[in-house]
Parts: structure tokens; sequence; C-alpha cells
């Protein structure tokens, strides 16, 4: 009897010790809450986020793009391998409707996480005293087992990079609905060469079909047509979406800037560097326009 009082003992100041910790986690995640929610209300909730995750030995960043409370953007990026250069995939806006607004994280790991962890809770913050990790360990589990969420790289703000993210949103969307046939036209200019190049792209199935190249330079214009492997080597919309989303990842030179814009629906039509002190023909990228559904 004695033995057995011993042990609802131990039971009891357990529970009472895992109740107490639940208790102090949640008490965190609220005042946590509370400061995000003022922070996120002063930039009208427009903000930015990583979502980070591992799975099979690879590790995931999904990178969510927040405007007014709703996710919309994300891009997923995917390391395979140290030295194999990362693979990146927009999503489309059905698949936004499974990523979590931070304020939806807070939601979860107050309601849900906190319980089921209970003393195997992984709980963090940062220099902001900002939700970074809320989740655990699955016992008795194999593989990839853990539960929650791991985030990084918090942004208040929405750059180049972001806007870019949302567009490319669009695009697959766009692609979706028009069944990866479509037509473009790509611009691009070296003032110092006095040189513009213009490439008209007719697209079928996510493959280039026919690419008419117009070179006018110092006022002569020359015109030629693409043969098929000069036209694998091209660009589609989907590359030229990666290269400039890689280009705005990396830190412009000292005298550049990066600069991006879009058209009404939402579509890049501008991507490059603007160049600082320049006086006229400052602009150094590509234009797209005419960019239409076949």
């Amino acid at each position: 009897m004695k033995h057995f009082i011993n042990i609802l003992g131990l039971s009891l100041w357990l529970w009472v010790g895992q109740l107490a910790q639940a208790q102090t986690a949640t008490q965190q995640l609220k005042q946590s809450q509370k400061k995000w929610q003022k922070m996120a209300a002063k930039v009208g909730f427009n903000y930015s986020f990583h979502l980070l995750e591992s799975a099979r030995g690879r590790n995931f960043r999904t990178i969510v793009t927040v405007k007014q409370g709703k996710v919309a953007g994300a891009v997923q990026r995917v390391s395979i391998s140290p030295g194999t250069p990362p693979l990146y995939t927009p999503l489309s806006q059905q698949a936004l409707k499974r990523l979590p607004t931070l304020g939806q994280v807070y939601d979860q790991a107050i309601g849900g996480i906190v319980k089921k962890a209970g003393k195997n809770l992984q709980l963090y913050f940062d220099k902001r005293d900002l939700l970074v990790q809320a989740g655990y360990e699955e016992v008795g589990c194999k593989g990839d087992c853990y539960k929650g969420y791991k985030i990084a790289d918090i942004r208040l703000t929405l750059g180049a990079i972001e806007q870019l993210i949302v567009s490319w949103t669009a695009w697959v969307d766009f692609k979706t609905q028009c069944n990866n046939r479509y037509s473009f036209i790509i611009q691009t200019k070296q003032p110092t060469d006095q040189l513009e190049v213009e490439k008209n792209i007719l697209v079928d199935k996510g493959k280039i079909i026919k690419l008419v190249e117009t070179r006018v330079k110092q006022g002569r214009a020359s015109r030629r047509l693409y043969t098929k492997a000069e036209r694998y080597k091209a660009a589609q919309m989907d590359k030229i979406y990666e290269n400039a989303f890689v280009q705005l990842s990396s830190p412009p030179q000292s005298n550049q800037q990066h600069w991006v814009k879009f058209a009404n629906n939402g579509l890049l039509s501008m991507s490059g560097f603007l160049l600082k002190n320049c006086p006229s023909d400052c602009f150094r990228g590509f234009s797209i326009v005419r960019l239409r559904k076949r």
C-alpha cells in the first residue's frame, strides 16, 4: 500500500510539474503573440517569414509572403546536397491554402502543440521575442519525427523579392489556365553599345516552339529565326522567374539597386538593376511585354 501511495505521489508530482511547464509556455506564447500582433498591425499585416522543414535527408525552406493578413505567395527552396544549387518551386493559390500565417502559427502553438508536446516541448523566441520554434519530437517515432513549426527570417517589410514571390504565384495560376501555352516578348537594351534586342517567343506545353530575334544597333535592324537547338537553351517564363528570384536573392553591387515592376495582372514586366547616380538610361535588365494566353 505504501509503495502504491509513493507511485501515486510521484505521478501526481510529475503531472503537476508538466502542468506548470505548460502554463509557463502558454504564458510566454501569449506575451509573444501580443507583441507580434502590435508589430504586424503597424505594417498592415504585410510581412514575410520562412517555414523550415526536413524530410528524407532534405531541407525545405518555404518563403511565405503575407499581404493584409492572408498568404499571398510562397516559394519552396529545397537543398538536395552540399555543393548542389537549390531547387525553387513556386506554389499555386490552391497550395497556399495549406500554409499558415504567423498569427495561425501562434494559435496552433497555444491551442494544441503545447499540450501535445508535454515535457518534450521545444519553444524558442528571437531577440524581438517573436516565436521561431514551437514543437516536439514524437516519442517512439522513426524517421522525420518533429511535429510543430520552425520559423526564420521574419520581415515586417515587403521588398522586391517578396513582391516577386507574389507575382510568381500569379504566374503559376496563369500558366495553368492557359495549359502552359502562351507568347511573350522580352526586350533588353545595352546603351553603351547602342544595341536593342527583342525576342518574340511562342511557347506550347512549356516548350519554346518559335523564337524570332530582332537586333537594332545604331539604327540598323537584323532579324533571325532561332534553330531548335537554340530554342532549347532559351528561357521561357518559368526560367525567367527563377533567374529573377536568384538575382534578387543576391546583394547588388554598391553602385546598383534591385528593380522589379509588374503588370496590372500582377505578372512580371521588368527585372534587373538601376544604376545609382546615373543621369539617363539607368536600367540594366529586361522587360516583358505582351504576355498572352494562346
